[in-house]
């Protein structure tokens, strides 16, 4: 992702339970979801129009 670069243990991540085809994995995460789902909700709050939305496979 050019935005937050590369989820690596170099740059911070840990591996979590993320979502592969629907099944949970362990990978390199450790925060992803939370942080865009903290931003999700505050543009929500702010009254901005959501454009585009992909949820997860699991509440998160």
């Amino acid at each position: 992702n050019q935005t937050v670069g590369s989820w690596t243990a170099d740059e911070g991540y840990r591996k979590a339970p993320v979502s592969y085809s629907g099944d949970p994995i362990l990978d390199w995460g450790g925060g992803v979801c939370q942080t865009s789902t903290t931003l999700y909700n505050a543009a929500l709050l702010a009254g901005m129009t959501i454009l585009e939305r992909h949820r997860h496979h699991w509440p998160a």
